[in-house]
C-alpha cells in the first residue's frame, strides 16, 4: 500500500511540474505573438509618402509614417513589397534599421545608403552590395554618390 501512494505522489507531481512548463511555455507564446510588429495601410493614422516601382514592376519601395496625434509623426519607414501591398503586413517587408531605401536603379536593383537612426535600432543587419532583400538585389551607395537612378 505506502508503495502505492508513493507511486501516485511521484505521478501527481510529475503532473504538476508538467502543467507549469506546458504553462510557461504557453506564456512565452503569447508574449511572442502579442508583440509581433505589425503595420498595415489601413492602420489610423497610416500615411503613404512614397510608392516607387521597380523597373519591371515585381516590387514597389514604400516609404510611410504614421500621425501619432498632438506628438506629431513617427518615424519614417521603408518597405519593399509586392505591387499588391493592401492586404499584407508591412513589418515583414521592412528595410532594416540604418539603412534609408533611396531609390530603383535602371538595372532594377535597391539603392539604400546607411545612417544612424535617432533611436534604438531593432536589429542590427549589415547589409552590402549584391545582397538581396525581399528578392531584390540591393546596392549600398554613399551620402555624395551620383549614382544613376530610374526615372519614371
Amino acid at each position: 500500500m505506502l508503495v502505492e501512494v508513493l507511486k501516485q505522489k511521484i505521478t501527481t507531481r510529475r503532473s504538476a511540474a508538467f502543467a507549469t512548463v506546458f504553462v510557461f511555455a504557453l506564456a512565452a507564446v503569447a508574449w511572442c505573438v502579442a508583440n509581433r510588429e505589425v503595420r498595415h495601410v489601413t492602420d489610423d493614422g497610416f500615411i503613404l509618402l512614397e510608392d516607387k516601382p521597380s523597373p519591371d514592376r515585381k516590387h514597389l519601395l514604400l516609404a510611410y509614417r504614421y500621425d501619432t496625434g498632438a506628438f506629431g509623426y513617427s518615424r519614417t519607414f521603408w518597405a519593399v513589397t509586392p505591387p499588391d501591398y493592401q492586404n499584407i503586413n508591412l513589418a515583414d517587408y521592412k528595410i532594416p534599421d540604418r539603412y534609408i531605401a533611396e531609390d530603383w536603379s535602371e538595372g532594377g536593383e535597391l539603392l539604400i545608403k546607411k545612417w544612424e537612426p535617432y533611436y534604438y535600432p531593432d536589429e542590427y543587419v549589415d547589409l552590402k552590395t549584391e545582397d538581396e532583400l525581399y528578392g531584390v538585389r540591393i546596392r549600398l551607395i554613399t551620402e555624395g554618390s551620383k549614382q544613376k537612378v530610374s526615372e519614371k
